[in-house]
């Protein structure tokens, strides 16, 4: 997902939020890995740079994984 700047941070503050109340019931947080399909990546122009490290889901390489 994609976020302009005013978008991001009332993302931001509703993360806070969940964040706090998550931890108040015992929860930890992780995070994951994006994946994206591989148009994002070559829309972005970071397909060339990207896509030897990448993992890959679906026959065609149409979904990437990045670390």
């Amino acid at each position: 997902m994609f976020w302009i700047p005013r978008g991001l941070r009332d993302h931001r503050v509703i993360e806070d939020y969940i964040r706090r109340r998550m931890r108040r019931a015992g929860f930890r947080e992780i995070k994951t890995p994006q994946l994206l399909a591989r148009s994002l990546w070559e829309a972005s122009g970071h397909w060339e740079k990207s896509a030897r490290t990448c993992f890959f889901a679906d026959g065609e390489r149409a979904f990437a994984l990045k670390p």
